[in-house]
């Protein structure tokens, strides 16, 4: 690997986003891994994850995680910066009584 690989990997990072219940049949996959550029944010995730599968994430059709925690508990709410190998689970509202 050259130095100039190195240097792209260091200005990148990859967040893995898993793909939950009736999410996993609508996109077809139960895992993906978004190659991300170093700094992004949740929020910008959000925006990848919308124009890539049709996903508003979170919203009233889409439950959010991020690390385990829903993404209201991250320290700066979508502002949160990302780091390589974090975490994002993507999953339908559960319902039942």
């Amino acid at each position: 690997m050259g130095s100039a690989d190195v240097a792209a990997r260091m200005e990148t990072i990859r967040v893995r986003v898993r793909f939950l219940s009736a999410l996993r049949d609508r996109v077809g996959a139960s895992e993906s891994v978004l190659v991300q550029p170093t700094g992004c944010t949740l929020h910008q995730v959000s925006q990848r994850l919308l124009e890539a599968y049709g996903l508003d994430a979170p919203s009233a059709q889409v439950m959010a995680t991020f690390n385990g925690l829903g993404w209201a508990q991250a320290a700066q709410d979508r502002a949160t910066e990302l780091r390589d190998g974090d975490v994002i689970c993507l999953f339908p509202p559960v319902s039942g009584g």
